[in-house]
């Protein structure tokens, strides 16, 4: 069982952001990019990526030992 976690940079507002930090499980050899598109909402222009109706800009995925995951 493959463990890591889904960092999501969230606008909450003007010029405020949240990070929001997402368990992810898989048995098989999952991505980054698969577990975004699992964990988001994601449609062309305007509305982009979302997570619960909230505008993602930015994310990355890491391990439980901090190393990147592609």
């Amino acid at each position: 069982m493959k463990i890591f976690f889904l960092f999501l940079y969230i606008t909450t507002g003007g010029t405020t952001y949240a990070l929001k930090k997402i368990p992810v499980m898989s048995a098989t050899s999952l991505t980054c990019q698969e577990a975004l598109k699992n964990n988001t909402t994601i449609k062309h222009e305007p509305h982009g990526v979302r997570y619960k109706g909230k505008k993602v800009f930015e994310y990355y995925c890491k391990t439980s030992n901090g190393e990147w995951v592609k």
